[in-house]
């Protein structure tokens, strides 16, 4: 029961070469500004193509040419300063990942990148997805997708702040943030997975369980107040919706669960019952609430209802009959603990932490003041000065 998110979709075709390279300064940047901006062009076509037959063989090269096409862009939007893209006729036309009948038409380069930003989280989450967590190797490899999505998230979140222009629903910031909040919730969902199938004490189970209900807590209602406000997350299909309501319930329930093996350890009889009682309910909820899921998914919610429900039937007989310990009212019992530190955090792309990768191109030297006595290298032309200068 873990969630994606759509990516945006290029709305037209733009012949960047065509409408911008003409006007590219050549005498500054010399051909390899013009073939930059060519480059750029060629990789746009890729990622108009690769979003629009997004599968699973086809997400990993996704990622790559989302990536090459960002530093190319930020190398002509370089060149480009000064240069009205208005003028130019040259506008990026995107849709809204929620609502694709919306879309934002900008006529700036900061809107190109957002899109483009929004696409490669949403392409990391697609990964994470789709990942085996059967496997420890795919528990691990989904939790970093998760984190590199919220990384991502987080990065179009601040640039976002600073935007002249108001372009689709999707990149408002209330929108961005809760969708990095889940992101790094399904992160610590694949962390507690990862631990409850190496059978982790239950002391550290409780306070993972704590940080997956905590999380979900958080994304549920953003979500509610979302859709309250008509805000574009609210507007996501009601089964995508009601994944994250079914985590919260779960992990409601499932850290008592894990809380009341603690006391049990402690021979702590009646508060066990009473956190049992607790978790036995909360995962029932989960349970009624997926009566239409499918199968497949819904299993870890019949899964983990019955693991209380046995649980708590054992530990009522045991008190009623050899302990005889009164059971605490439950709101009257502490909070779970939750880990001192969270072990999940967004991240970013080997590409974004690279000080080599968005590297400014350099622009060609500007012709030497000739002197009374010019010297060869003087009357050079620039091209050859600037080869001139590296021997």
């Amino acid at each position: 029961a873990m969630l994606a998110f759509r990516t945006k979709r290029m709305l037209q075709t733009v012949f960047i070469d065509k409408q911008l390279g003409p006007k590219v300064d050549t005498a500054k940047w010399g051909p390899e500004g013009r073939e930059i901006v060519q480059q750029t062009d060629g990789m746009r076509q890729r990622v108009k193509a690769g979003l629009e037959k997004m599968s699973e063989t086809g997400a990993e090269e996704l990622k790559e040419v989302l990536v090459k096409y960002l530093i190319l862009l930020f190398k002509t939007a370089f060149m480009s300063r000064g240069i009205s893209l208005t003028e130019a006729e040259l506008g990026f036309k995107w849709s809204d990942a929620f609502e694709t009948e919306k879309f934002g038409h900008v006529d700036d380069w900061t809107f190109e990148r957002a899109s483009v930003l929004f696409s490669l989280a949403a392409t990391y989450a697609f990964t994470a997805t789709h990942r085996d967590r059967a496997t420890a190797e795919g528990i691990k490899d989904a939790a970093a997708d998760f984190q590199k999505a919220a990384g991502v998230l987080g990065l179009l979140h601040g640039e976002m702040r600073e935007a002249p222009w108001k372009g689709s629903p999707d990149l408002s910031l209330d929108t961005l943030d809760t969708l990095r909040k889940l992101m790094l919730a399904q992160a610590m969902k694949c962390f507690y997975e990862k631990a409850r199938d190496e059978n982790k004490s239950a002391s550290l189970m409780a306070k993972m369980a704590a940080d997956c209900a905590a999380l979900y807590q958080d994304v549920s209602s953003c979500m509610a107040q979302a859709k309250a406000a008509g805000r574009p997350i609210g507007a996501m299909p009601k089964d995508w919706l009601d994944v994250v309501e079914w985590n919260r319930l779960l992990f409601d329930g499932v850290q008592q669960y894990y809380l009341s093996a603690v006391h049990l350890e402690k021979f702590e009889y009646g508060i066990q019952l009473s956190r049992l009682t607790y978790a036995t309910n909360k995962c029932g909820e989960a349970v009624n609430a997926t009566v239409n899921a499918n199968p497949l998914m819904r299993k870890q919610f019949l899964d983990a209802y019955e693991l209380c429900r046995s649980t708590h039937e054992r530990a009522k007989k045991d008190n009623d009959l050899l302990y005889n310990e009164s059971v605490p009212n439950f709101a009257m019992l502490p909070k779970p603990e939750r880990l001192p530190k969270l072990l999940v955090k967004p991240t970013l792309p080997d590409a974004f932490t690279d000080p080599t990768t968005f590297v400014e191109p350099q622009s060609l030297p500007t012709t030497p003041v000739v002197s009374r006595e010019p010297t060869p290298v003087a009357v050079l032309p620039p091209v050859a000065a600037m080869s001139a200068a590296s021997l």
